[in-house]
């Protein structure tokens, strides 16, 4: 029977096919080393009997250290989702949960591909390993090509941190995307928001001000406003007047005087001076 399966993989160019059939005749042979490799090969083929009968091997006192170690070798042979499931579920049989992030960790170490390293960062974010995904983000940083991809997976990356919380490490992310992005709308975008929810708007507003010089005029206008309401918003009422009151002068009639008026009024109703919101209104008017 055994030569019979050695022709059919000649044929078909498939080491693993009939590999269940295989390990049951090494069992029967009494050779359990050579019937775990025949399992462990079909189930990383998508043979459910085959993983179903290492998972119970597994869980015997006398094949349990064969199916250790011949798990262990094609998860680091192979660092697949199906190698890396199969080493899980052998895990969980020997009652060894306490392991499980140390083997995503070392697939991540093994794996040589973007895609490789996407798989495994969507495995260990799935089951709830933090650690492990956020290794596993930080190594495709490595692998992407594509800027804009890059981003995104430094900004995962941060946003993992940010929820734990470690602000430390999601502020060293976010600054190192900036510093070379930094007229980028998405990036200035992150940026600013990530200091505004952080309870850090002065750096916040300091990053809409330098868009503001960097934009063409019509998105300079709008990352100014945003800017001024925001240093309203967070107490810092000169700062406010002071971002506005170039454009209002310019132009005190214009389009967008209506919301400078309503920003430097604004700033002084906020600071409760009364007697400042009436001396500009009577400088106004005048």
């Amino acid at each position: 029977a055994l030569s019979q399966i050695s022709a059919a993989r000649k044929q078909f160019h498939e080491g693993s096919v009939y590999g269940y059939e295989a390990g049951a005749i090494y069992e029967n042979k009494r050779e359990p080393a050579k019937a775990i490799a025949e399992y462990v090969s079909a189930a990383l083929a998508d043979s459910p009997q085959a993983r179903a009968r290492v998972i119970t091997l597994a869980s015997r006192a006398d094949t349990s250290l064969l199916v250790e170690t011949a798990t262990t070798k094609a998860a680091e042979e192979h660092p697949t989702l199906a190698a890396l499931g199969l080493r899980i579920d052998v895990l969980e049989a020997r009652r060894q949960t306490a392991s499980i992030a140390a083997a995503v960790d070392e697939a991540v170490n093994h794996a040589a591909s973007f895609d490789d390293l996407e798989q495994l960062a969507t495995f260990a974010q799935q089951h709830h390993l933090r650690s492990s995904y956020q290794h596993a983000l930080l190594r495709q940083t490595d692998f992407a090509s594509d800027p804009v991809q890059r981003i995104e997976i430094q900004y995962a990356l941060m946003q993992s941190y940010e929820s734990l919380p470690d602000f430390a490490s999601a502020e060293r992310i976010l600054d190192s995307v900036y510093k070379n992005n930094p007229k980028i709308i998405g990036v200035i975008r992150t940026t600013a928001d990530f200091y505004w929810r952080n309870k850090q708007p002065g750096k916040a507003v300091a990053v809409l001000v330098q868009a503001s010089h960097d934009a063409y005029p019509e998105l300079s206008r709008s990352y100014t406003f945003e800017a001024a309401e925001k240093g309203n918003a967070s107490g810092d009422y000169t700062t406010a007047r002071k971002l506005v009151a170039p454009m209002f002068s310019a132009d005190p009639y214009g389009a967008s005087s209506a919301r400078c008026l309503a920003i430097i009024a604004a700033s002084y109703t906020l600071a409760n001076d009364d007697p400042g919101l009436r001396e500009f209104y009577s400088t106004r008017l005048a």
